[in-house]
């Protein structure tokens, strides 16, 4: 234990530790609350100056930032305990109502599961019927599986939830301030979710800070393709008409972070308090490579407060 801390021995320190090196750093400060107080604090800010210092090599030259939700924007009990139940306990009745008008989704979900070897029994009683199609729903949902048409189905239950204020969309504290900030040095920002474009439009035209779709330049889903494949992501540079190069990709997902890494996007990995069941050193450890942050306060830091631009009237 120091009794007496210099301050000085901290700023001369290089700040060239790998990251790996400062993470470790940050993991064994946590929680040691029976070391002196100043030299904690002095430690913790000699490991932020590091980190801030990896971020801004990592983002130099990024033109465009494209954002996951789940775990990166947005807390992931937010989605797993509040609108994966919310859709749940409406599919019977929504399957019912909408019969209709979603039978090109029934279509593509009687060949999903054709796919994937478990193909779905066939029959002319359509409350039968409904009741396949809602069970194997249901089965998706439990196994967590990202597919194209449960998303256009949960997103349907929830805009339902979002227009009747049942539902609001939560995301973390610094995404508002890093959304003006952002925005007001120019950067463009797109979104990148397994979760249908339609739903993360509702998340964040009915966020609990209020309506943030203005910050955003453009949404890609599963339709594009699978989020932990290269050419996914390829494919949104194209589309965007930025170079690979240009563009921060922030995940939470390393198999992601991979698939990003390899279509050359610059990537930091998202490990927000709260979001898994791994301990931080765990966590970190599965990110080993990637340069990692715990909030957006950390990527293009600066002055910023910039209004959203006005949204085009649609015809």
């Amino acid at each position: 234990r120091t009794s007496q801390v210099n301050r000085d021995n901290f700023d001369g320190m290089s700040l060239a530790l790998s990251l790996e090196q400062y993470q470790h750093l940050a993991c064994n400060i946590a929680g040691k609350s029976n070391t002196n107080d100043e030299l904690i604090s002095l430690l913790q800010e000699f490991v932020n100056k590091g980190i801030n210092q990896l971020v801004t090599q990592e983002t130099q030259g990024c033109s465009t930032i494209l954002l996951d939700i789940e775990g990166t924007t947005t807390l992931i009990p937010f989605v797993k305990e509040t609108l994966f139940p919310y859709a749940r306990q409406r599919l019977d009745t929504h399957v019912a109502d909408n019969w209709g008008d979603i039978q090109q989704t029934v279509k593509e979900l009687y060949e999903l599961a054709k796919e994937e070897g478990r193909p779905l029994a066939d029959t002319d009683d359509t409350k039968q019927k409904q009741k396949i199609i809602v069970d194997y729903l249901k089965q998706l949902m439990t196994e967590d599986k990202k597919v194209t048409p449960l998303k256009a189905l949960q997103g349907q239950i929830w805009k339902a939830g979002y227009a009747s204020g049942d539902i609001k969309g939560q995301v973390f504290e610094d995404v508002l301030p890093a959304f003006k900030r952002w925005k007001q040095m120019g950067k463009s920002i797109y979104i990148y979710s397994s979760g249908s474009v339609g739903a993360q439009k509702l998340l964040f035209g009915n966020s609990e800070v209020g309506d943030l779709l203005g910050y955003i330049s453009g949404h890609f889903d599963t339709t594009t393709g699978g989020k932990k494949e290269a050419a996914s992501y390829t494919k949104i540079a194209a589309e965007i008409k930025v170079p690979a190069t240009n563009i921060l990709f922030i995940t939470d997902d390393l198999d992601e972070a991979k698939a990003a890494t390899e279509a050359k996007m610059h990537v930091l990995a998202s490990v927000r308090p709260k979001n898994h069941s791994l301990a931080a050193p765990e966590k970190l450890q599965q990110f080993a490579g990637f340069t990692a942050i715990n909030s957006f306060s950390l990527v293009f830091p600066g002055e910023g407060g910039g209004e959203p631009p006005a949204k085009k009237q649609k015809k």
